[in-house]
């Protein structure tokens, strides 16, 4: 069977506090992209992993992950044949692997008839990453808690998304160590913003550190503004910054001055259905 794994982009991400075990407590804004990999999934006689990138089969690889923990809770016994062709980057900060884990999920529930719901599916997904309840769920949300509460937000406007990448990526553990935690984002103000078709205050408490550890990811963020984005902002931990408009014609020029530049610029645009 053919899976969809849709890649996000975080329009608020504000960190509210920190449990005893280190995890972050985080209220964010999350929306899918129409960019996305292709997973062909079936089951086989034994497990074969094939891509078009440098992914190995192993405790490295999310979907791995997925399908191990998924053979301990519901005993299944069936391998599996995979096929990846990945178009979201990684370290992006774009929830590429956390897309194809939830894609992959979502696969075996069906190959192996194990009937679980979307919200089982999600409770389950958290276990293995913050960002992979919210992709099981795969609609625009409001995303809180270490990413186990996920609700669904109204977005009155079709927006279009460009996608300026740089060539390095930032260690999110160090973005999170490096944060301000004075700084907050107004997420309320976001979700009335986007359901009311108004201006978009969009906000990610992590941009400062991350502007340490990379400082090229301002500069793109800048000249997004400079060069006329009504919006921009790095997405999640980073390094991917996104400029927002709902007239793609003011980003057309934008992605054609970031395309000579860097390998990864792409127009998108947000699927809020």
């Amino acid at each position: 069977m053919k899976e969809f794994a849709n890649a996000k982009v975080n329009l608020g991400l504000d960190v509210v506090g920190e449990r005893a075990d280190g995890y972050h407590l985080l209220d964010m804004i999350m929306v899918p992209l129409a960019l996305g990999d292709d997973i062909d999934i079936e089951i086989s006689d034994e497990d074969c992993f094939t891509s078009n990138t440098s992914l190995g089969w192993d405790k490295g690889n999310l979907m791995y992950r997925a399908v191990e923990l998924m053979r301990q809770e519901y005993g299944i016994r069936e391998h599996f044949k995979i096929d990846l062709h990945k178009r979201i980057p990684m370290q992006a900060g774009l929830a590429g692997g956390s897309a194809d884990c939830a894609a992959v999920m979502r696969a075996v529930n069906v190959l192996c008839d194990l009937g679980l719901s979307e919200a089982e599916l999600m409770k389950l997904g958290v276990r293995l990453g913050a960002d992979v309840p919210y992709c099981i769920f795969n609609k625009p949300a409001r995303v809180q808690g270490i990413g186990e509460v996920v609700s669904p937000i109204e977005i009155k406007k079709n927006y279009h998304i460009l996608l300026v990448k740089p060539e390095e990526g930032v260690s999110t553990k160090e973005v999170y160590q490096l944060y301000d935690s004075s700084r907050h984002v107004d997420i309320d103000q976001l979700v009335s913003q986007l359901s009311a078709g108004e201006k978009l205050s969009l906000g990610n408490v992590l941009e400062d550190s991350a502007f340490k550890l990379l400082p090229e990811i301002e500069a793109i963020k800048l000249l997004c503004i400079t060069m006329g984005c009504e919006s921009s902002l790095m997405s999640g931990s980073g390094s991917c910054v996104f400029a927002v408009s709902e007239d793609k014609e003011i980003l057309t020029p934008v992605f054609s001055y970031f395309k000579n530049i860097y390998n990864f610029v792409l127009m998108s645009e947000i699927v809020s259905n």
